[in-house]
């Protein structure tokens, strides 16, 4: 028997997904590795996020966010003025688009997968599209 799901005859395989570590230096920042509070966490998380969308645009996602209290990814070093938030180490994935995809941008610049994370839905070029109407 194949992998696969069995659709009306048909074996559809289930899109593959690529994981790496994916590397974002913090160093010109200076936040101290010390997070004590949960406002010192979200600074430092707020700064991934930021400089996280270039992947995002490229189809990749962490698989543990940044912001939750028991993320192991931060990487420190010693500073002028003591320890402070070199990198940040994320473990993400993205997943292969269907083979059918022709893998072209649309005109607005953002993959797919980035349009529907910021939208919920897919944007066309079609005229009204961006007027939330539903896709069926």
């Amino acid at each position: 028997m194949e992998n696969g799901t069995h659709t009306n005859g048909r074996t559809t395989h289930a899109p593959t997904a690529e994981v790496r570590f994916i590397e974002i230096d913090l160093s010109d920042l200076g936040l101290p590795a010390d997070m004590p509070t949960l406002d010192h966490h979200a600074v430092a998380a707020a700064h991934v996020y930021e400089r996280f969308v270039a992947y995002a645009d490229e189809g990749w996602e962490w698989v543990k966010t940044p912001g939750s209290r028991d993320f192991d990814g931060w990487v420190t070093s010693e500073g002028p003025r003591g320890r402070i938030l070199a990198a940040v180490r994320l473990l993400s994935r993205r997943v292969a688009p269907p083979e059918s995809s022709t893998g072209a941008r649309p005109a607005h610049g953002l993959s797919a997968y980035r349009t529907r994370q910021l939208t919920g839905r897919a944007w066309t070029a079609e005229p009204g599209s961006k007027l939330w109407k539903s896709f069926s």
